[in-house]
Order: C-alpha cells, then structure tokens, then sequence
C-alpha cells in the first residue's frame, strides 16, 4: 500500500502537508527577529531612495542654472520677431471659426512634479478642443494625451532624442514640417519660467500666412516695403517665426523643468529622511521587546532548573 502511494504522489503530497504543519507550529511571537529583517530591509531601501533622490536633486540645481541663462539669453532673440506682429495688430484672423493649430511643449523626462500633467489638464479644458489639430514635442505629451481623451487630434509629434538641447537647426527642420499643415493660427502652449518655485501654463498666437494675407491684415503691412511676393515672403517669415517661438518656449519649459524636479527631489528626500528616522525608532523599539522577551525565557528557565535540582 505505501509502495502504491508513493509512485501515485500522494504520500509525497501528504509529507510536504505535515512539514507545512510542523513549520507553522514554531514559534513566532509579535515584534520578533522576523520583523525585525523586514524593518532593515526596509530601512536600506529608503536609504538608497534617498541617495539617489539627493544625487538627482544636485544634478537639477546645475542644469537649472544652465536652462535659467539660456533662457534668458533665447527670450531676445524672439521677443525681436514677436514685436513685428504685435505693432501691427495682425495676430488675430477675420474667420469667424478660424481653424487653430496648438503646439504642446512637453518633457522627455518624468520626475519633475506636475509640470506635464498642468499642461494638459489647461489644454483639455480649452473651449472646443476637439475641433484643434495638436502637435506635441516631448515624450512625456505622447504618453499623456490619450489619458485626456485628445489621442485622435494629434497630427505630428516630436521627441528631443538625444543627450544635449536641440539646436536651432532641428527647430527649424520642426518649424518646416509644422507650416505644411493646413490652419490659421498657431498656439504653443508651455510652462513659462516665473521663478524656483513658480511656472505659469502660457499660449503664443502665431498668425499663418493665410491669416497675413487677409485684407485687413495686408493693409497694416502695406506700411512696411516687401520686395519678395508677399505669399512666398509671408511663408517664410511664419517659418522663422515658429523657428523662434519653439526656440523660446523650449527653453522656457526646460528651466521650468528643472526648477520643478529640484523641487521635487528635494521633498522626496526629506519624506526619505522622515520615513528613515520612523523605521530606525519602530527597529529598536523592537530589537529591545525580543532583548527583554529572550533574557525573560532565560531566567526563567534557569528558575526552573534550580527548582529540579532543590
């Protein structure tokens, strides 16, 4: 019978069932050196969360300095082309639904707080978004926009890609790609840079070439002397002008970027630090609960010796 059993399993399974029996029956009491292995593996976990936190936060604080001047340094360079269309009132369209292109300027780069999530929050509750084409650049609007329902508006997207800042040279091969598409203006949406602690959700307007030539906008420009053909001249000029809005709002959103994960960085290490100290007082308070509990079983077994021996 118990040769049967055994080639069936069944005495194996029943074995593997009275070791289980046996194991569970040992003795655990609460707060013992089981929790105590859990609490220290813990503990080193959060140890190096907060290592790597602070490395990170260090890391923001000297590319926020660069992002901050460079900043500084592209604000010139479009605020030089962005006066043009502000002195002459031309940013608007005479069409009473005019079709609008909105450029979201996104992060590669997650761990930055809600710099993303603001910006496409703003962006769903703009009035009929559904009707808007989107172009995004940034990893991080690629993965967002489906989460609010906007998915099926994209028509391109971009990616930074690589380690260093795109170059004007690329924002101008994305300026090209983006005034192939049909619309009447042009809005970027980004996170401009207010101060460390501060970014506000922006939108630029950037009048097409269509807009430019409209009658009432052809004459405000009748003040100034063109000697291209006004279409060509006009396409070119909108080219520049997407050129130097990315330019700008690019490196608006990476000082915004960086300021945001210096921030968040640095709260994630303290919250580090906090949960570090509260594993280290629940460790010893009960590394001394087992201390006192085994030197208890101690005595008292030595007691009960004494006793036999009296």
């Amino acid at each position: 019978m118990l040769n049967k059993l055994a080639k069936s399993g069944s005495l194996r399974r029943r074995v593997v069932k009275s070791d289980s029996l046996v194991a569970s029956q040992a003795r655990n009491y609460p707060g013992g050196k089981g929790d105590l292995k859990i609490l220290a593996t813990r503990k080193k976990s959060a140890q190096v969360i907060k290592k790597i936190t602070n490395t990170m936060k260090l890391v923001a604080s000297v590319r926020f300095k660069i992002a901050q001047q460079k900043a500084q340094e592209t604000t010139s360079f479009f605020t030089a082309t962005d006066k043009l269309f502000d002195f002459a009132d031309i940013r608007t369209s005479s069409k009473e639904q005019p079709k609008i292109l909105s450029i979201l300027m996104t992060t590669d780069k997650g761990l930055c707080g809600p710099i993303n999530s603001n910006l496409l929050r703003n962006m769903k509750k703009v009035p009929d978004v559904e009707r808007m084409s989107i172009v995004l650049l940034g990893e991080k609007g690629s993965s967002g926009i489906t989460n609010v329902g906007l998915g099926r508006n994209v028509e391109l997207s971009f990616h930074y890609g690589g380690r260093g800042d795109p170059n004007i040279i690329e924002f101008g091969n994305v300026a090209e790609q983006v005034a192939n598409l049909n619309y009447d203006i042009c809005r970027i949406y980004y996170n401009k840079f207010v101060s460390a602690i501060e970014f506000a959700v922006t939108s630029i307007d950037l009048p097409a070439p269509s807009t430019l030539l409209e009658p009432k906008n052809q004459a405000k420009l009748n003040l100034y002397d063109v000697e291209e053909i006004p279409a060509e001249m006009f396409r070119d000029l909108h080219e520049f002008h997407i050129l130097t809005a990315l330019n700008y709002t690019y490196y608006q959103t990476a000082a915004s970027e960086m300021a945001s994960r210096q921030n968040s960085m640095d709260s994630a290490t303290k919250n580090a630090g906090e949960l570090i100290k509260k594993l280290r007082i629940r460790y010893n308070k009960i590394r001394q609960n087992v201390i006192t509990t085994e030197l208890i079983e101690i005595t008292s077994g030595a007691q009960v010796i004494q006793g036999k021996k009296a």
